[in-house]
């Protein structure tokens, strides 16, 4: 649903956990998705990944319903 919308250039097609790491990205993006009902591309923007990101996998801020969504998909 969402492997399309993510930049997946950092993640080598010969790494072992690339699957795991794109489900990942999917779930957040979901989260994100269901909760806020944005966009697709929306919700993979939200998502963000990487050994500094102190746990959190995505956020997200609807300015109109004035709501923060924060994710932790692992």
């Amino acid at each position: 649903m969402f492997e399309n919308d993510f930049d997946l250039t950092e993640i080598s097609d010969s790494d072992p956990e690339r699957d795991v790491k794109i489900l990942t990205r999917c779930l957040a993006a979901f989260a994100v998705y269901c909760t806020t009902g944005c966009s697709n591309g929306e919700a993979a923007n939200a998502v963000w990944d990487g050994g500094e990101d102190n746990g959190l996998d995505a956020a997200y801020f609807d300015s109109e319903e004035r709501q923060v969504v924060v994710v932790q998909s692992k």
